[in-house]
């Protein structure tokens, strides 16, 4: 098994038909994250380290596996739906 936990020990609560679109958008926000660090994140002035910090705190949010799992068990749909967008 590939976990110890999840439906059947496999991914497929985080990975299926129902919330596979995320990931599309995951990945394009931690490039961006990516970018803009090595953009931006030399010699930051105080404002430009706090709006990285935040970007990176979203990022995180983002990449949570609650989202899809949510998305699975059908509590709160909407929300995690609107978090990842």
């Amino acid at each position: 098994d590939m976990s110890s936990w999840g439906d059947g020990g496999y991914a497929d609560v985080w990975i299926n038909a129902g919330n596979e679109w995320i990931y599309k958008h995951v990945m394009e926000c931690t490039v961006s994250m990516h970018e803009m660090v090595h953009t931006h994140g030399t010699g930051v002035n105080d404002i430009k380290k706090r709006i990285l910090n935040q970007m990176s705190r979203e990022l995180l949010l983002l990449q949570s596996s609650d989202w899809p799992f949510i998305m699975k068990t059908g509590t709160m749909v909407n929300y995690a739906e609107k978090r990842i967008k």
